[in-house]
């Protein structure tokens, strides 16, 4: 179960999912694990795509324009023009091309890519051949946003051939686990979903470096329905930097000895601060007790003082 936002969906709705004048190009910007990928084949199992007609490709610095047009190589002492599997899915009716993680390609290599994305839908190599965007041809970029690693904002006249969905993480975050991993109890993936919403908060103040993905969740809730306990999930699915172990140790005891209620509308709901809360009833009913105990030995002491006297 993929589970879309309200602002998700009014984008793909007028967009990629409009029923006449559709725009075929559209790029989705998010943190890394807030399910970019996810949304880009449900939309396709959405349009009917055959999965041989979804084609993916991983940018980076290194992809060079063969990667997005074609190549020549020799058979048989004749040269022979390949087109790339790219190029070849944009001219396919009813498909799906992704191109994952796009801020990262050469500027001199997403040039290439312009006539192609934009109203034109063709594009003209130097050999002279023209290469026509098929019908119903979706192209989804994707990226991580600005200050990533790697990530570096592409040229202007290219991101403004197509709409940019900015997608954050999604709200729910314990429906989508649950949904996925019904065996895994549903207070705890409420506590593992308040737990990354703690890191994230962190991470937004410019305290934390720590990442906590939608992707990191799942496979966390993954291995608890396989029977490994919650704190070896946790250690296994984080990369938490050494000198932020503590801090982040300190979030996961406040999100996961928090209690489990429904509130007044009878919404299960979630009280971070219940076991600082019963921590702090048991230092006042200690404290409380020992008060007691000291007044009672100064009466005691009193008492013995009117003796002697």
């Amino acid at each position: 179960m993929y589970i879309i936002s309200k602002e998700a969906q009014a984008f793909l709705n007028a967009t990629v999912l409009a029923p006449k004048n559709k725009i075929e190009t559209v790029a989705l910007v998010g943190p890394a694990g807030c399910g970019k990928t996810s949304l880009v084949f449900e939309v396709a199992q959405q349009l009917n795509t055959k999965p041989s007609h979804v084609v993916t490709l991983m940018c980076s610095k290194d992809v060079t324009v063969h990667d997005i047009s074609t190549s020549k190589t020799v058979e048989d002492g004749n040269v022979k023009e390949i087109v790339s599997p790219v190029l070849e899915n944009m001219c396919r009716d009813n498909s799906v091309t992704y191109l994952d993680e796009f801020m990262s390609l050469p500027a001199d290599v997403a040039v290439h890519l312009n006539s192609m994305l934009d109203h034109r839908k063709e594009v003209t190599l130097p050999n002279g051949k023209t290469y026509k965007r098929g019908k119903q041809a979706i192209v989804f970029l994707s990226s991580n946003p600005i200050g990533y690693a790697g990530v570096k904002r592409q040229h202007g006249g290219f991101m403004d051939r197509f709409p940019t969905l900015k997608m954050g993480y999604i709200d729910g975050e314990d429906k989508l686990l649950q949904s996925a991993f019904p065996n895994v109890p549903k207070p705890d993936t409420m506590r593992l979903a308040q737990f990354a919403k703690l890191i994230r908060t962190s991470q937004r103040t410019k305290e934390s470096r720590t990442e906590c993905s939608t992707r990191s969740l799942l496979m966390m809730c993954n291995m608890i329905e396989n029977g490994c306990d919650m704190s070896t999930a946790l250690h296994a699915c984080l990369n938490v930097p050494q000198d932020e172990f503590a801090a982040v140790a300190e979030m996961a005891k406040l999100a996961m000895g928090a209690e489990v209620f429904k509130d007044d509308k009878g919404d299960e709901t979630i009280d971070l601060f219940a076991e600082k809360d019963k921590k702090n009833k048991t230092l006042e009913t200690e404290l409380k007790t020992a008060n007691e105990t000291i007044a009672g030995l100064n009466d005691k002491i009193a008492q013995l003082k009117g003796l002697i006297s």
